[in-house]
Protein backbone atom coordinates (compact mmCIF):
# COMPACT_ATOMS: atom_id res chain seq x y z
CA UNK A 1 0.00 0.00 0.00
CA UNK A 2 3.06 2.44 1.23
CA UNK A 3 4.64 1.48 -2.07
CA UNK A 4 1.11 2.41 -4.43
CA UNK A 5 0.57 5.57 -2.26
CA UNK A 6 3.86 6.63 -2.81
CA UNK A 7 3.81 5.75 -6.30
CA UNK A 8 0.58 7.91 -6.74
CA UNK A 9 1.71 10.82 -5.73
CA UNK A 10 4.63 10.73 -8.36
CA UNK A 11 2.37 10.35 -10.97
CA UNK A 12 0.41 13.10 -9.24
CA UNK A 13 3.78 14.97 -9.13
CA UNK A 14 4.88 13.96 -12.59
CA UNK A 15 1.51 14.76 -13.98
CA UNK A 16 1.39 18.21 -12.57
CA UNK A 17 4.63 18.97 -14.07
CA UNK A 18 3.73 17.89 -17.43
CA UNK A 19 0.10 19.84 -17.46
CA UNK A 20 2.52 23.06 -16.68
CA UNK A 21 4.41 22.01 -19.22
CA UNK A 22 1.74 21.36 -21.73
CA UNK A 23 -0.43 24.75 -20.64
CA UNK A 24 2.75 26.50 -21.63
CA UNK A 25 2.91 24.97 -25.28
CA UNK A 26 -0.97 25.25 -25.58
CA UNK A 27 -0.43 29.11 -25.31
CA UNK A 28 1.99 29.00 -27.52
CA UNK A 29 0.15 26.95 -30.49
CA UNK A 30 -3.25 29.21 -29.66
CA UNK A 31 -0.81 32.20 -29.89
CA UNK A 32 0.39 31.37 -33.06
CA UNK A 33 -2.81 30.75 -34.42
CA UNK A 34 -3.75 34.61 -33.82
CA UNK A 35 -1.06 35.10 -35.95
CA UNK A 36 -2.96 33.81 -38.95
CA UNK A 37 -5.99 34.94 -40.95
CA UNK A 38 -7.65 31.64 -40.93
CA UNK A 39 -6.12 30.85 -36.96
CA UNK A 40 -7.82 33.88 -36.42
CA UNK A 41 -10.62 33.04 -37.96
CA UNK A 42 -10.98 29.61 -35.97
CA UNK A 43 -10.43 31.27 -32.65
CA UNK A 44 -12.93 34.02 -33.56
CA UNK A 45 -14.99 30.86 -33.98
CA UNK A 46 -14.38 29.10 -31.14
CA UNK A 47 -15.21 31.78 -29.26
CA UNK A 48 -19.08 32.85 -30.21
CA UNK A 49 -19.22 28.70 -29.93
CA UNK A 50 -17.76 29.02 -26.32
CA UNK A 51 -19.84 31.46 -25.39
CA UNK A 52 -22.71 30.05 -27.10
CA UNK A 53 -23.02 27.05 -25.59
CA UNK A 54 -20.72 25.63 -23.54
CA UNK A 55 -20.86 21.94 -24.54
CA UNK A 56 -17.87 20.66 -26.11
CA UNK A 57 -19.28 17.98 -28.19
CA UNK A 58 -20.49 21.15 -30.30
CA UNK A 59 -17.49 22.12 -30.06
CA UNK A 60 -15.53 19.45 -31.48
CA UNK A 61 -17.88 18.78 -34.14
CA UNK A 62 -17.88 21.98 -35.24
CA UNK A 63 -14.16 21.77 -35.71
CA UNK A 64 -14.06 18.28 -36.79
CA UNK A 65 -16.39 19.99 -39.59
CA UNK A 66 -14.14 22.46 -40.78
CA UNK A 67 -11.26 19.92 -40.79
CA UNK A 68 -13.03 17.23 -42.93
CA UNK A 69 -14.36 20.49 -45.33
CA UNK A 70 -10.60 21.82 -45.65
CA UNK A 71 -9.61 17.95 -46.46
CA UNK A 72 -12.50 17.04 -48.78
CA UNK A 73 -11.78 20.88 -50.73
CA UNK A 74 -8.23 19.49 -51.00
CA UNK A 75 -8.99 16.02 -52.61
CA UNK A 76 -11.28 18.20 -55.23
CA UNK A 77 -8.46 20.54 -55.82
CA UNK A 78 -6.21 17.49 -56.26
CA UNK A 79 -8.48 15.83 -58.78
CA UNK A 80 -8.67 18.99 -60.44
CA UNK A 81 -5.31 20.11 -60.71
CA UNK A 82 -4.57 16.30 -61.45
CA UNK A 83 -6.92 17.17 -64.84
CA UNK A 84 -5.07 20.30 -65.32
CA UNK A 85 -1.92 18.68 -65.36
CA UNK A 86 -2.52 16.08 -67.47
CA UNK A 87 -4.02 18.60 -70.16
CA UNK A 88 -0.71 20.51 -69.70
CA UNK A 89 1.46 17.44 -69.96
CA UNK A 90 -0.45 16.64 -73.16
CA UNK A 91 -1.05 20.07 -74.43
CA UNK A 92 3.21 20.16 -74.14
CA UNK A 93 3.57 17.03 -75.36
CA UNK A 94 1.77 18.04 -78.63
CA UNK A 95 3.42 21.11 -78.97
CA UNK A 96 6.51 19.53 -78.35
CA UNK A 97 6.03 16.83 -80.96
CA UNK A 98 4.60 19.43 -83.31
CA UNK A 99 8.06 21.66 -82.94
CA UNK A 100 10.05 18.88 -83.67
CA UNK A 101 8.13 17.98 -86.74
CA UNK A 102 8.50 21.66 -88.26
CA UNK A 103 12.33 21.48 -87.31
CA UNK A 104 12.85 18.25 -89.04
CA UNK A 105 10.85 19.17 -91.86
CA UNK A 106 12.75 22.37 -92.00
CA UNK A 107 16.28 20.29 -91.83
CA UNK A 108 14.65 17.91 -94.61
CA UNK A 109 13.91 20.99 -96.87
CA UNK A 110 17.40 22.50 -95.92
CA UNK A 111 19.60 19.56 -96.80
CA UNK A 112 17.21 19.24 -100.60
CA UNK A 113 17.90 23.02 -101.00
CA UNK A 114 21.97 22.39 -100.80
CA UNK A 115 21.86 19.37 -102.88
CA UNK A 116 19.19 21.24 -105.37
CA UNK A 117 21.09 24.95 -105.63
CA UNK A 118 24.30 23.77 -106.32
CA UNK A 119 23.14 21.42 -108.94
CA UNK A 120 21.07 24.25 -110.59
CA UNK A 121 24.09 26.22 -110.49
CA UNK A 122 25.98 23.48 -112.47
CA UNK A 123 23.18 23.16 -115.22
CA UNK A 124 23.64 26.71 -115.57
CA UNK A 125 26.35 26.51 -116.16
CA UNK A 126 26.25 23.50 -118.43
CA UNK A 127 23.28 25.53 -120.54
CA UNK A 128 26.28 28.59 -120.65
CA UNK A 129 28.75 25.91 -122.11
CA UNK A 130 26.26 24.23 -124.73
CA UNK A 131 25.04 27.31 -125.89
CA UNK A 132 28.48 28.45 -127.04
CA UNK A 133 28.64 24.71 -128.57
CA UNK A 134 25.48 25.76 -130.56
CA UNK A 135 26.85 28.99 -131.41
CA UNK A 136 30.15 27.44 -132.74
CA UNK A 137 27.85 24.86 -134.71
CA UNK A 138 25.57 27.14 -135.72
CA UNK A 139 28.65 29.35 -137.15
CA UNK A 140 30.85 26.51 -138.77
CA UNK A 141 27.14 26.03 -140.66
CA UNK A 142 27.31 29.62 -141.79
CA UNK A 143 30.93 29.58 -142.74
CA UNK A 144 30.00 26.27 -144.92
CA UNK A 145 27.03 27.67 -146.92
CA UNK A 146 29.32 30.70 -147.07
CA UNK A 147 31.90 28.55 -148.68
CA UNK A 148 29.41 26.90 -150.63
CA UNK A 149 28.46 30.24 -152.09
CA UNK A 150 31.89 30.68 -153.10
CA UNK A 151 32.44 27.46 -154.28
CA UNK A 152 29.54 27.39 -156.56
CA UNK A 153 30.31 31.30 -157.76
CA UNK A 154 33.81 29.63 -158.48
CA UNK A 155 32.06 26.25 -160.00
CA UNK A 156 30.23 28.56 -162.42
CA UNK A 157 32.73 30.92 -163.40
CA UNK A 158 35.05 27.31 -164.58
CA UNK A 159 32.25 26.10 -166.34
CA UNK A 160 31.21 29.43 -167.96
CA UNK A 161 34.62 29.79 -168.83
CA UNK A 162 34.93 26.10 -170.28
CA UNK A 163 31.79 26.55 -172.15
CA UNK A 164 33.07 30.07 -173.27
CA UNK A 165 36.20 28.78 -174.68
CA UNK A 166 34.46 25.52 -176.29
CA UNK A 167 32.21 28.61 -178.20
CA UNK A 168 35.45 30.05 -179.22
CA UNK A 169 36.44 27.12 -180.92
CA UNK A 170 32.93 25.98 -182.13
CA UNK A 171 32.36 28.61 -183.49
CA UNK A 172 35.54 28.55 -185.71
CA UNK A 173 35.15 25.53 -186.79
CA UNK A 174 31.65 26.68 -188.35
CA UNK A 175 33.31 29.68 -189.59
CA UNK A 176 35.88 27.12 -192.02
CA UNK A 177 32.82 25.51 -192.57
CA UNK A 178 30.54 27.91 -194.04
CA UNK A 179 34.03 29.49 -195.68
CA UNK A 180 34.88 26.73 -197.91
CA UNK A 181 31.23 24.71 -197.62
CA UNK A 182 30.94 21.06 -198.27
CA UNK A 183 34.16 19.49 -197.39
CA UNK A 184 37.39 22.09 -197.11
CA UNK A 185 40.10 19.19 -197.68
CA UNK A 186 38.38 18.50 -201.81
CA UNK A 187 38.61 22.80 -202.43
CA UNK A 188 41.43 23.54 -204.13
CA UNK A 189 41.81 27.27 -203.24
CA UNK A 190 41.48 29.36 -200.14
CA UNK A 191 38.76 32.13 -199.03
CA UNK A 192 41.01 34.16 -197.81
CA UNK A 193 37.78 35.87 -195.96
CA UNK A 194 37.78 33.34 -194.11
CA UNK A 195 41.26 33.04 -193.04
CA UNK A 196 40.94 37.16 -192.07
CA UNK A 197 38.02 36.29 -189.79
CA UNK A 198 39.55 33.48 -188.19
CA UNK A 199 42.62 34.98 -187.68
CA UNK A 200 40.49 37.79 -185.64
CA UNK A 201 38.45 36.18 -184.04
CA UNK A 202 41.27 33.44 -182.12
CA UNK A 203 43.38 37.08 -181.68
CA UNK A 204 40.40 38.66 -180.19
CA UNK A 205 39.53 35.50 -178.65
CA UNK A 206 43.30 35.53 -176.79
CA UNK A 207 42.30 38.75 -175.35
CA UNK A 208 39.64 37.76 -173.45
CA UNK A 209 41.76 36.86 -170.80
CA UNK A 210 41.22 32.89 -169.58
CA UNK A 211 41.97 32.06 -166.11
CA UNK A 212 44.10 29.34 -167.94
CA UNK A 213 46.82 31.27 -169.72
CA UNK A 214 47.72 27.96 -171.97
CA UNK A 215 44.42 28.93 -173.61
CA UNK A 216 45.00 31.87 -174.30
CA UNK A 217 48.51 30.49 -175.70
CA UNK A 218 46.73 28.18 -177.77
CA UNK A 219 44.08 30.79 -179.06
CA UNK A 220 47.03 33.15 -180.37
CA UNK A 221 48.79 30.36 -182.27
CA UNK A 222 45.81 29.39 -184.00
CA UNK A 223 45.29 33.09 -184.60
CA UNK A 224 48.54 33.35 -185.98
CA UNK A 225 47.87 29.47 -188.02
CA UNK A 226 45.00 31.65 -189.65
CA UNK A 227 46.59 34.56 -190.33
CA UNK A 228 49.44 32.85 -191.98
CA UNK A 229 47.05 30.05 -194.19
CA UNK A 230 46.27 32.43 -196.82
CA UNK A 231 49.84 33.21 -198.06
CA UNK A 232 50.46 28.97 -197.76
CA UNK A 233 47.08 28.32 -199.45
CA UNK A 234 47.33 24.81 -198.78
CA UNK A 235 45.10 22.33 -197.25
CA UNK A 236 47.54 21.25 -194.79
CA UNK A 237 47.24 24.83 -192.63
CA UNK A 238 43.53 24.59 -192.62
CA UNK A 239 43.74 20.33 -191.49
CA UNK A 240 46.11 21.84 -188.55
CA UNK A 241 43.94 24.85 -187.46
CA UNK A 242 41.29 21.86 -187.10
CA UNK A 243 43.17 19.59 -185.87
CA UNK A 244 44.48 22.13 -183.36
CA UNK A 245 40.83 22.97 -182.11
CA UNK A 246 39.76 19.41 -181.91
CA UNK A 247 42.69 18.44 -179.65
CA UNK A 248 41.98 21.98 -177.90
CA UNK A 249 37.86 20.87 -177.28
CA UNK A 250 39.21 17.68 -176.22
CA UNK A 251 41.40 19.33 -173.54
CA UNK A 252 38.72 21.91 -172.58
CA UNK A 253 36.61 19.18 -172.21
CA UNK A 254 38.83 17.03 -170.03
CA UNK A 255 39.41 20.09 -167.78
CA UNK A 256 35.69 20.75 -167.64
CA UNK A 257 35.56 16.99 -166.27
CA UNK A 258 38.20 16.75 -163.59
CA UNK A 259 36.66 20.42 -162.55
CA UNK A 260 33.84 18.92 -161.84
CA UNK A 261 34.48 16.10 -160.33
CA UNK A 262 36.61 18.31 -157.90
CA UNK A 263 33.70 20.57 -157.66
CA UNK A 264 30.94 17.43 -156.74
CA UNK A 265 33.41 15.92 -154.27
CA UNK A 266 34.03 19.52 -152.67
CA UNK A 267 29.97 19.51 -152.47
CA UNK A 268 29.72 15.89 -151.12
CA UNK A 269 32.12 16.76 -148.82
CA UNK A 270 30.17 20.19 -148.08
CA UNK A 271 26.97 18.37 -147.13
CA UNK A 272 28.88 15.40 -145.03
CA UNK A 273 30.22 17.89 -142.82
CA UNK A 274 27.22 20.27 -142.75
CA UNK A 275 24.93 17.23 -142.05
CA UNK A 276 27.65 16.14 -139.36
CA UNK A 277 27.20 19.81 -137.96
CA UNK A 278 23.74 20.02 -138.13
CA UNK A 279 23.28 16.63 -136.17
CA UNK A 280 25.52 17.93 -133.60
CA UNK A 281 23.56 21.15 -133.65
CA UNK A 282 20.61 19.40 -133.38
CA UNK A 283 21.66 16.83 -130.44
CA UNK A 284 23.05 19.88 -128.17
CA UNK A 285 19.75 22.19 -128.93
CA UNK A 286 18.00 19.42 -127.41
CA UNK A 287 20.43 18.77 -124.40
CA UNK A 288 19.97 22.85 -123.82
CA UNK A 289 16.20 21.98 -123.91
CA UNK A 290 16.45 19.28 -121.49
CA UNK A 291 18.55 21.46 -119.21
CA UNK A 292 16.25 24.04 -119.46
CA UNK A 293 13.43 21.94 -118.69
CA UNK A 294 15.76 20.74 -115.70
CA UNK A 295 16.73 24.43 -114.85
CA UNK A 296 13.16 25.37 -114.44
CA UNK A 297 12.14 22.09 -112.36
CA UNK A 298 14.56 23.09 -110.34
CA UNK A 299 13.54 26.64 -109.80
CA UNK A 300 10.10 25.64 -109.37
CA UNK A 301 11.13 23.52 -106.71
CA UNK A 302 13.71 25.56 -104.88
CA UNK A 303 10.80 28.15 -104.65
CA UNK A 304 8.31 25.92 -103.27
CA UNK A 305 10.77 23.99 -100.82
CA UNK A 306 12.31 27.62 -99.55
CA UNK A 307 8.55 28.77 -99.33
CA UNK A 308 8.44 25.69 -97.03
CA UNK A 309 10.94 25.90 -95.35
CA UNK A 310 10.39 29.45 -94.17
CA UNK A 311 7.03 28.22 -93.14
CA UNK A 312 8.32 25.72 -91.31
CA UNK A 313 10.81 27.74 -89.73
CA UNK A 314 8.23 30.18 -88.85
CA UNK A 315 5.96 27.34 -87.54
CA UNK A 316 7.99 25.92 -85.04
CA UNK A 317 8.73 29.61 -83.88
CA UNK A 318 5.24 30.41 -83.14
CA UNK A 319 4.80 26.94 -81.67
CA UNK A 320 7.44 27.61 -79.26
CA UNK A 321 6.14 30.89 -78.37
CA UNK A 322 3.18 28.92 -77.57
CA UNK A 323 4.85 26.24 -75.77
CA UNK A 324 6.31 28.73 -73.73
CA UNK A 325 3.47 30.77 -72.73
CA UNK A 326 2.06 27.36 -72.52
CA UNK A 327 4.66 26.24 -69.84
CA UNK A 328 4.48 29.61 -67.97
CA UNK A 329 0.86 28.88 -67.45
CA UNK A 330 1.34 25.71 -66.30
CA UNK A 331 3.58 26.40 -64.14
CA UNK A 332 1.73 29.62 -62.63
CA UNK A 333 -1.11 26.87 -62.08
CA UNK A 334 1.42 24.73 -60.27
CA UNK A 335 2.06 27.15 -58.00
CA UNK A 336 -1.20 28.42 -57.36
CA UNK A 337 -1.89 24.61 -56.90
CA UNK A 338 0.92 24.38 -54.60
CA UNK A 339 0.19 27.85 -52.63
CA UNK A 340 -3.34 26.90 -51.87
CA UNK A 341 -2.42 23.42 -51.06
CA UNK A 342 0.34 24.85 -48.42
CA UNK A 343 -2.37 27.42 -46.93
CA UNK A 344 -4.82 24.84 -46.72
CA UNK A 345 -2.75 22.04 -45.01
CA UNK A 346 -2.05 24.93 -42.61
CA UNK A 347 -5.29 25.66 -42.02
CA UNK A 348 -6.07 21.61 -41.44
CA UNK A 349 -3.14 21.55 -39.07
CA UNK A 350 -4.50 24.82 -37.16
CA UNK A 351 -7.02 23.40 -37.09
CA UNK A 352 -5.95 19.62 -36.08
CA UNK A 353 -4.18 21.69 -33.31
CA UNK A 354 -7.40 23.32 -32.17
CA UNK A 355 -8.87 20.20 -32.00
CA UNK A 356 -6.89 18.94 -29.66
CA UNK A 357 -6.76 21.55 -27.67
CA UNK A 358 -10.82 20.98 -27.50
CA UNK A 359 -10.04 17.61 -26.61
CA UNK A 360 -7.50 18.21 -24.31
CA UNK A 361 -6.79 21.43 -22.62
CA UNK A 362 -10.35 23.11 -22.67
CA UNK A 363 -9.14 25.20 -19.50
CA UNK A 364 -6.15 26.56 -20.99
CA UNK A 365 -8.44 27.33 -24.03
CA UNK A 366 -11.39 28.85 -22.38
CA UNK A 367 -8.84 31.02 -20.28
CA UNK A 368 -7.22 32.48 -23.40
CA UNK A 369 -10.62 33.10 -25.04
CA UNK A 370 -11.56 34.87 -22.01
CA UNK A 371 -8.47 36.98 -22.45
CA UNK A 372 -8.92 37.50 -25.91
CA UNK A 373 -12.15 38.86 -24.81
CA UNK A 374 -10.52 41.14 -22.04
Amino acid sequence: MKFTAVFVCALLVASTFAVEIDDATAIETLKKMETSKFGKTILDTLTIQLQTSDKMDDLVELLKSIEGQLIAEQNADDAAYSVVRNDCDAEEGRLATEIAAADNRAQELTDELNEKIPLRKERIALQTDKEAEADQYTNRILELDEAKEQRDAEWAEVAAEHDRATYVIESAKQFIDRGFGGTFLQKEGANNAVFVQLGTHFAQSADMKFNRKSWNHFFRILANIATAAPVQTSADSINKILDLCDALLERIADSREIERKEYESWVAEYQETKERQIKLLEDTDAQIQNLVAEISALNKRISIATDEKDEQKERSKQKNIELQERQKACDDEADAYSARKADRQADISEVSECLGLVESKIRVLKQFVNQRLG
